[in-house]
């Protein structure tokens, strides 16, 4: 499958950026901060901690706050359209058993609102749909979390909205039904995430490459390596990660943007002593946010605005 496909990665236009000095924003003595991610409006820096436990938040004033400290939490979590919470996937242990629940954490002081019970079988991450519900399968369902009306019910949500099912890409709207993308055939798809017009998945193979597909599961085109992508929000473009290990901890990694085709590749970072990863944007798509794995603070480097 992968030889048949229109490898544009090997053609595309690699540009080695020198970096720009990157800026400390979020730091600790004695914590490790990871998976950083800025609200919508701009106004909140959002990042976990060691083992994604917990959710952080940095207002405008460089103040650092505890969200919620559940445990497994910070683990692909996602903000809500509007700014005014956190959709994710809560954990609770009782001795050796691990159960969990999908739930919003608001920034508002409305404490935690739970969407679905506690099951050990609620495995899949939830998702905020193009049109700003928020969606996960429960069950085998799929539920919409509607943040206006305050209701959760079995139903496609507003917009579009895609999650990994089975080690396969799921595709959910409103007027269309589910359709379930199998895109390399026999291999596990991970890390999958919506371009925010809802036109475009990207997605690892897991032990593999990094690809893009079009939401209704046509125009596959393989990225070559990478990992944890994010968009940018005018969809053009994405940041992900390149790692590399010893077979038992990571070595070295870098940052680097890629355009949704393909085309257009660029180092965000280049260096040999610091390991920068998880990747995202700015609201305003200025900025990409990271965090540096030898000290555990949370950076943001400039980047460039494609037109």
């Amino acid at each position: 499958m992968r030889i048949a496909l229109t490898a544009l990665f090997l053609l595309a236009s690699f540009t080695s950026v020198e970096a720009q000095k990157a800026e400390k924003v979020a730091s600790e003595s004695g914590k490790i901060f990871i998976a950083p991610q800025e609200s919508p409006d701009g106004k909140f820096l959002a990042f976990t901690q060691e083992g994604y436990n917990g959710i952080l938040l940095l207002n405008e004033n460089k103040e650092i706050s505890l969200l919620t400290q559940d445990p497994a939490s910070g683990y692909g979590f996602k903000w809500l359209k509007d700014g005014s919470g956190i959709a994710a996937r809560s954990a609770k242990y009782t001795g050796y058993k691990r159960e969990n629940s999908i739930v919003v954490y608001s920034l508002k002081g409305d404490n935690t609102l739970q969407l679905s019970g506690l099951s050990s079988k609620l495995t899949i991450l939830p998702t905020v749909s193009t049109g700003g519900d928020v969606s996960f399968v429960e069950a085998g369902e799929v539920k919409s979390f509607n943040t206006f009306s305050k209701t959760t019910e079995v139903k496609a949500p507003s917009g579009i909205a895609a999650f990994i099912e089975n080690d396969k890409i799921s595709v959910v709207s409103e007027n269309r039904q589910k359709i379930v993308i199998d895109p390399v055939s026999g291999q596990r798809c991970i890390n999958a995430v919506l371009s925010p017009d809802g036109k475009k998945v990207v997605f690892e193979i897991l032990g593999g490459n990094l690809f893009v597909i079009n939401s209704d599961g046509t125009g596959l085109i393989d990225l070559g390596k990478g990992f944890r992508a994010s968009w940018s929000p005018d969809s053009k473009m994405i940041t992900y990660m390149i790692t590399e290990d010893d077979g038992h901890v990571i070595t070295s990694s870098d940052i680097f943007t890629i355009s949704f085709d393909g085309r257009k590749k660029s180092a965000v970072t280049s260096t040999t002593n610091i390991i920068e990863m998880n990747p995202s944007y700015s609201a305003n798509g200025e900025y990409i946010y990271f965090d540096n794995a030898n000290e555990g603070a949370i950076y943001r480097i400039k980047t460039e605005v494609v037109k």
